[in-house]
């Protein structure tokens, strides 16, 4: 993050899934990318603070025209649409060990899965974002009943996993019980390896992310080098609302979860995208007259 030469008094945060994108990677509206150049022409800077990797944010970044920092992988390293390689935000020891870990906790899952699940599964290395983009139709066919693991092959120090099952013809979401099985069964060995393991049940993926990386960490670097600036976060998770907490104004799309709005100073009445669109206007509104 290079040093800024203009003052900076606004900058807004934005979460990518379930806020900016619904779980297809769709969009409900398509002026936002205006706005949002309308107000970094302003003076406003927006980011953003993801879980995802670096090569599935930099499309997002650029669907959405968004020029300040890219924080990637759960707030281990950062990069930006004019310099796209990853500045790391954690020691290098640290990063060395995240990426052996992750490493490890793939092949400890593969493990797990032979023992338990034999001939039923099979492990796809890919671009999920892309496997997920696409109709059934343009998806490999799996016999029925086969568990397919497609494991984000982007990420250098974290783990994405989604889990899905074949009905012969398509792929559909996994079980929220299967993905607990699965997360329950390797939760204590990734916390023996300073690792944590999460659930997303709207993409039905297991996450693993170091205890050293948070993006919360990453809001508070973020904080620390644009000292003074107002930090406007908008999201749909609790985790978002927390990140927020002491550092900046959380914001909530409508489809958020509950605990996430009871910690938002405003609730959109729309749904990501045209929330995130509401959102912005309101803040513009609120802050300009």
């Amino acid at each position: 993050m290079t040093k800024n030469t203009v003052a900076t008094k606004k900058i807004v945060l934005l979460d990518i899934d379930g806020t900016l994108l619904d779980s297809s990677y769709r969009v409900n509206c398509n002026s936002l990318p205006a706005l949002i150049q309308e107000m970094q022409q302003c003076g406003y800077m927006f980011a953003l603070n993801s879980n995802r990797s670096l090569e599935d944010i930099v499309p997002v970044a650029e669907q959405f025209a968004i020029m300040g920092p890219l924080i990637a992988e759960n707030g281990v390293f950062f990069a930006s649409l004019k310099d796209r390689s990853p500045k790391p935000l954690v020691p290098k020891k640290v990063a060395a060990h995240m990426s052996t870990v992750k490493v490890l906790f793939e092949n400890r899952l593969k493990h797990l899965l032979a023992t338990h699940y034999k001939d039923q599964w099979v492990w796809c290395d890919t671009d999920t974002v892309e496997l997920l983009s696409k109709n059934d139709t343009e998806r490999t066919v799996y016999p029925k009943g086969t568990i397919v693991f497609a494991s984000n092959h982007f990420r250098r120090y974290t783990v994405s996993i989604h889990v899905m099952i074949s009905d012969g013809k398509n792929l559909k979401h996994a079980s929220h019980e299967l993905v607990d099985e699965l997360c329950d069964g390797i939760s204590k060995w990734a916390a023996d390896n300073d690792f944590l393991v999460t659930r997303g049940y709207e993409f039905s993926n297991i996450l693993a992310y170091s205890n050293d990386a948070s993006k919360r960490q990453a809001l508070v670097f973020v904080a620390k080098h644009y000292k003074g600036a107002r930090i406007i976060g908008i999201g749909n998770e609790v985790g978002d609302a927390e990140m927020m907490k002491d550092i900046g104004t959380f914001y909530a799309v409508n489809n958020a979860m509950e605990l996430a709005k009871k910690s938002a100073v405003y609730v959109s009445e729309e749904p990501i995208t045209k929330g995130v669109k509401d959102i912005l206007e309101h803040i513009r509104k609120a802050t300009d007259v």
